[in-house]
């Protein structure tokens, strides 16, 4: 027992003096995301019930350490969202859209493998909405019936947060995966639309500390 106690001791100090010893300034990296819930909007004028839906992340970061457990940094994200509605009653039938992000963050390094991470959000998607043909509505005159299609340019702000799991590759390459909740708002002000979305992400990145 007294073996056993020593050796969790030992390793728990061998992982605090390897993170102490860790003196990179500078941290290069990559992420791809996917979707682990179903999508959630708020929307006055498009509500349903979600058959489906798919969400991909592509994100080039770089960090710099201010200090020896914060980093702060730039990430780069483009996403893609599907977004599939299973009933005849509402006039949506899908959405499909792709954004692209400017994402200062701010990360906190324990010293021992973990980190959480706070993001901010902000820049452009293009919207595609398609609208379901059978539907009639309450009022059959509504001119966003006579259409099928509704396409449009949205300003984009959010934020996001997450915690992470720091895993040595090598002395200077990580494995990062993330987990985070993402919320966002869209705005469009030539159609005078706006809605807002939550959805929870995992992340996977590659990091190599300079």
């Amino acid at each position: 027992m007294k073996n056993l106690v020593t050796v969790v001791i030992l390793l728990f100090v061998s992982i605090l003096n390897a993170n102490a010893q860790d003196n990179s300034k500078i941290l290069l990296g990559g992420s791809l995301g996917i979707d682990l819930s179903n999508y959630s909007g708020d929307n006055n004028s498009f509500r349903g019930d979600i058959d489906k839906t798919f969400q991909l992340s592509t994100s080039p970061f770089i960090g710099y350490f201010i200090s020896k457990n914060f980093l702060s940094g730039i990430a780069f994200e483009n996403n893609i969202l599907n977004v599939y509605y299973e009933s005849d009653d509402i006039y949506l039938s899908s959405i499909k859209q792709s954004e692209f992000l400017f994402n200062p963050f701010l990360r906190y390094y324990f010293n021992v493998p973990l980190f959480i991470q706070s993001q901010f959000n902000i820049g452009r998607t293009k919207q595609t909405l398609n609208f379901n043909p059978d539907y009639l509505g309450p009022d059959p005159n509504d001119p966003i019936i006579q259409i099928s299609t509704l396409k449009s340019k949205n300003f984009t702000i959010g934020f996001s947060f997450g915690i992470g799991y720091d895993i040595d590759l090598s002395e200077k390459i990580k494995l990062e995966p993330l987990i985070k909740y993402v919320r966002n708002k869209y705005s469009d002000k030539e159609n005078e639309t706006s809605f807002k979305t939550s959805s929870l992400l995992l992340n996977l990145g590659f990091v190599y500390r300079l």
